[in-house]
């Protein structure tokens, strides 16, 4: 890298300032800035620091900015700096992907006009090892490398801790000092004194945190909140496991125990903190390659979808922006997906699917702002934003998104407010949602609640849409099956054999602030002859009636193998304005399975063939019986199924993107 020198040299004084940029090029590593400076009035001079992207814009995200200039202090005006003398200083800096250039701005200290400083030089000799890897080209990059990621004994991270609980509500802390920016795993076990209590019983609160103040609002991992407590998770008896990401490099985090039992004498807990899976720089370059291959791909259409959940590939799921997404790469378009990573053991940055076509690239949200300005310029014909998680970054897609001319629809695919309400999306803000709703091109719900919420919101009547969840591939594939392999459609009987025990089945997420555990076990205990099988992540109660089974998470070919013998399907949502606002997918599921429904009621699917509604929980078994005497009419359910795939959906999205684009 050639060096950079400024010979001219600049009187500055009366307050004014010195401007200069540094281009850092494709250089990634350490470098050394030397400036070389006469002051005179015995004033100091102070440089603040700034990075900058490809086009010249400057770069906010403070992981990156951190990364460069984080061993300097930082300024009330959110700037980080140095001050300067009399004579030649070097300051260090270090450079990653995306920064092309380093700004610096040297003021003058206290400014008079007796004081002032002259610049006689700038120059900037490299440190240390840079990596001259340019990735404008697929052919000069190559396919992205494998990273293993170093192990945490190569990189010598690896922090223990231990310290004992003894009285109740008093908070015990110990201090850790991070290491790079990456991901970290906190690992420990809690050993209560009794030998008697059952393992995986609460028995603290964990609540990690970063020391400075600057982070107070900032949740360190996926965690729970309370107003009481802040953010927390229940550490049991036994292995506990926590995951985050740190904002920035040897920054110092308190993990902090608050004892919740009384019936043991004391709590021990011993654990460690390591480094796990890739570091941050490795994960810009990975994405930076990837991206490389996908811009070479010549998208003539090209989405981006913008959502709340996690990456595609991950746990089974396969949610509303996952199946949209899935269904614009059947269709030729270029996908852009960015999540939200929480879980980071194994490393999502090493896992992540890519799929075989190179036709879509995932992006998790808290590194996506490194990428905004060169996704935003992409080169295609048709350029479609699909935005469902009103966060703080969804202002700055809509904003940059919008001046290059992409059309963009806001998703309102859950009611954020009320899940807010229950405790939950603690980082949702209701202006946020609400600039969305106006100022996107169309806006397109789930629900008729949800459009009218929208309506209130803002969005522009003429283009306020619902477009309706459906059933996944496996499913419709099943329906047609049976719909193919049936003698007569026109038969009507219900589901559940004569002389049979009927066999209740569930799948989804099993929150309890989601999910109606007492009414359904209500039902099994009153029931015991009926049995009830449930598939699903999440909470679930200890002491179940022999006649629930639990399944845990299933892929969609298990879940059609399993929920084929099952009598009849349910959704006992808590009810309330969180569930009327949904369009549960397990409804055009179930129905692919030719199970008749009971479900909690909701606006949007009370006209839906062969579904069956109670509105409070005590009408819920009674309801349950007359659901499973029913008639079902195969006819009119292979009429519904058969409208009911993702790619009837991503048809519908299309044709609404053509009606309000740009």
């Amino acid at each position: 890298m050639s060096q950079q020198k400024i010979t001219d040299e600049k009187r500055v004084k009366d307050g004014k300032c010195f401007t200069s940029t540094i281009s850092t090029h494709d250089f990634s590593g350490q470098l050394t800035l030397e400036f070389n400076l006469e002051t005179f009035g015995n004033d100091k001079v102070v440089c603040f620091f700034e990075c900058l992207d490809r086009d010249g814009e400057k770069i906010t995200s403070p992981v990156i900015v951190s990364r460069a200039f984080g061993h300097l202090p930082f300024s009330d005006i959110g700037a980080y700096y140095k001050y300067l003398g009399d004579g030649v200083s070097s300051i260090r800096v270090r450079v990653l992907p995306p920064v092309k250039a380093i700004q610096l701005i040297l003021v003058n200290w206290l400014p008079r006009n007796d004081k002032g400083f002259v610049v006689k030089s700038i120059s900037m000799p490299v440190v240390a090892q840079a990596r001259h890897r340019r990735v404008e080209t697929v052919e000069q990059c190559g396919n992205a490398p494998n990273h293993a990621g170093p192990s945490p004994q190569d990189m010598n991270y690896l922090r223990e801790f231990s310290m004992e609980l003894s009285a109740k509500k008093t908070k015990d802390t110990c201090k850790i000092h991070l290491g790079p920016i990456g991901n970290y795993s906190v690992k420990f076990d809690t050993v209560p004194s009794s030998e008697t209590m059952a393992d995986s019983q609460k028995v603290a609160l964990f609540q990690p945190a970063y020391a400075s103040s600057k982070y107070s609002d900032t949740p360190l991992g996926a965690l729970h909140f309370s107003p009481k407590y802040g953010y927390y998770k229940y550490a049991k008896s036994g292995p506990n496991t926590h995951s985050f990401v740190s904002n920035e490099a040897h920054s110092e985090i308190d993990l902090s125990f608050l004892r919740w039992v009384d019936d043991v004498e004391r709590i021990s807990i011993q654990g460690r903190c390591e480094l796990i899976g890739l570091l941050y720089d490795q994960q810009v370059e990975k994405i930076s390659i990837e991206l490389s291959t996908f811009e070479s791909r010549g998208f003539e259409n090209v989405v981006l979808v913008y959502t709340g959940t996690t990456e595609i590939g991950k746990d089974n799921r396969a949610n509303r922006s996952m199946m949209l997404a899935k269904e614009f790469e059947k269709l030729g378009w270029g996908v852009i997906y960015v999540y939200v990573r929480s879980d980071l053991n194994g490393s999502i940055m090493q896992q992540q699917v890519v799929t075989e076509t190179n036709s879509i690239i995932q992006i998790p949200n808290d590194m996506v702002e490194l990428y905004l300005s060169r996704l935003s310029k992409l080169k295609a014909s048709n350029k479609l934003v699909l935005q469902s998680f009103p966060d703080s970054t969804s202002i700055q897609v809509l904003d940059v998104f919008g001046r290059n001319g992409w059309t963009q629809k806001f998703e309102a695919r859950d009611d954020w407010e009320e899940f807010f309400e229950v405790g939950a999306a603690r980082w949702y803000k209701p202006n946020v949602e609400r600039y969305l709703a106006q100022n996107c091109d169309a806006a397109v719900s789930v629900s008729p609640a949800l459009r009218s919420k929208m309506g209130l919101f803002g969005a522009d009547p003429n283009k306020n849409y619902i477009v309706p969840n459906a059933a996944g591939s496996a499913f419709i594939r099943h329906a047609k099956a049976i719909e193919t392999n049936s003698v007569d459609l026109s038969a009507s009987s219900p589901k559940k054999a004569k002389g049979t025990q009927p066999k209740i089945g569930y799948f989804g997420h099993l929150t309890d602030k989601w999910f109606n555990w007492p009414v359904v076990l209500n039902h099994a205990r009153n029931f015991p002859n009926h049995q009830i099988e449930i598939i699903g992540h999440g909470y679930s109660p200890t002491d179940l009636p022999d006649n629930v089974k639990l399944l845990g998470p299933m892929n969609h070919d298990a879940i059609i193998s399993v929920g084929s013998h099952w009598s009849l399907g349910i959704i006992p949502f808590v009810s309330g304005r969180l569930a009327n606002a949904v369009d549960p997918i397990k409804i055009y599921e179930y129905l692919c399975l030719e199970l008749p429904v009971l479900s909690v009621y909701m606006e949007q699917i009370k006209d839906v063939p062969k579904v069956w509604c109670y509105r409070n929980d005590s009408d819920f078994s009674s309801r349950l019986l007359e659901t499973l005497e029913a008639k079902f009419d195969r006819r009119a359910n292979t009429k519904f199924v058969g409208h009911s795939s993702w790619a009837d959906r991503a048809s519908l999205m299309i044709e609404i993107f053509e009606a309000v684009r740009k």
